[in-house]
């Protein structure tokens, strides 16, 4: 395969990485729509407004991003290896910085370059719709969030985590993600007073919030295989001092890198 085919096929991937989301098509691979100047074009465009810091993107981009994936990336062999999460964030900003073709991060021999196509497995972008988690992260800002992170090891005291609503939430109508800092780990006892996090009877240094939490909790034991999580923003977030634990399995993955905006 030409090389210059194989950087179109590797920037659809890592463009599908950050702005697409699972969505029912609408939109043939079939079509004739989908041709592969068309193709082109979308992904410039949504480059383009990428580097510039805009990172909306409508449904309809979307799907025809992923559809124009489907259609001109080869079928991936299922036992070609997912990418390290490191590789897929220096391609992305090789991409945002235009240099992707000059990546010294990619042998672009088939087995070494196939598996970075499979980025949009490992990695997804987000953005923060609320000022919950202020300072880390600030209203509308994007971020990247690994998905494969606890396939090897159990989320860490401070990690901030992306997590699908639990019964309680989804009970009180909530559909959407969250994204919390994990505070107590499985066998820890919580304790919130007089403006600080107890964890197992010590005080918790935090050099991340935005203020120390103005409320009381009552001491609580952090169940097996799951976490108590709260935003950073400790008065302003609806966290589990509200509804209680996470437990891991509702885990969708871990930050690693806030995507720059403008």
């Amino acid at each position: 395969m030409q090389k210059y085919s194989q950087i179109i096929i590797l920037s659809l991937a890592i463009l599908g990485a950050i702005v697409d989301r699972p969505a029912w098509s609408d939109v043939s691979t079939d079509s004739p729509i989908l041709s592969e100047s068309f193709c082109q074009k979308v992904f410039t465009d949504a480059i383009s407004r990428a580097r510039a810091g805009n990172w909306q993107a409508s449904e309809q981009e979307r799907r025809i991003i992923q559809q124009c994936r489907v259609k001109f990336s080869p079928p991936v062999n299922p036992n070609t290896p997912l990418p390290q999460a490191s590789l897929c964030i220096s391609l992305i900003k090789n991409l945002l910085q235009g240099d992707l073709n000059r990546s010294s991060e990619i042998d672009f021999s088939e087995d070494r370059w196939l598996p970075a196509t499979r980025c949009s497995e490992v990695v997804a972008a987000y953005y923060m719709p609320s000022g919950s988690m202020l300072p880390t992260l600030k209203v509308n800002e994007r971020f990247i969030i690994d998905k494969t992170a606890y396939r090897v090891q159990a989320p860490r005291r401070g990690d901030m985590i992306i997590f699908n609503p639990t019964e309680q939430l989804k009970r009180q109508k909530f559909n959407d993600k969250f994204i919390k800092r994990i505070i107590g780990l499985p066998g820890d006892k919580i304790k919130i007073q007089n403006g600080k996090v107890y964890i197992n009877g010590k005080p918790l240094k935090e050099n991340y919030i935005l203020e120390p939490p103005s409320y009381s909790h009552k001491l609580v034991l952090v169940p097996a295989n799951s976490y108590f999580v709260l935003g950073d923003n400790r008065n302003n977030s609806y966290d589990s001092h509200y509804w209680g634990f996470v437990t891991r399995d509702l885990i969708v993955g871990k930050l690693i890198w806030k995507l720059e905006s403008k």
